[in-house]
């Protein structure tokens, strides 16, 4: 299957939601999209991709405070909002990997990088 043909797939789900309604636009610009109870963050760099990924289940926990200060949100208002929503609170202060864990891989085209989304 080809690249092309797997973002159709992936946005054609009905577990696909991203920070933009175009994967292809979420992929080219670092943006945040879940796809099966999976929050990734695709980033190019240089000939290779990373990949980080997330569960949905994001909890409060206190290292995360700066960032909801920052966002102008209490803990109860973050609890009430979706994962996605979460994951970008989180993002627009510390950046993905942060929420993460860490956890990235590298891969050497967006084909490779997609089939282990899929």
């Amino acid at each position: 299957m080809t690249a092309a043909r797997m973002i159709k797939k992936i946005e054609s789900a009905a577990t696909f939601v991203g920070e933009d309604l175009s994967l292809e636009t979420c992929l080219e610009e670092g943006y945040l999209f879940q796809y099966n109870e999976i929050i990734f963050q695709v980033l190019k760099q240089d000939t290779s991709y990373i990949l980080m990924w997330t569960t949905t289940d994001i909890d409060y926990d206190n290292w995360m405070y700066a960032a909801l200060e920052s966002a102008g949100l209490t803990v109860e208002q973050f609890e009430r909002l979706e994962p996605l929503e979460k994951a970008s609170v989180i993002n627009g202060y510390f950046g993905f990997m942060e929420l993460s864990g860490g956890y990235y891989d590298k891969y050497p085209s967006l084909k490779k990088t997609l089939e282990k989304i899929i």
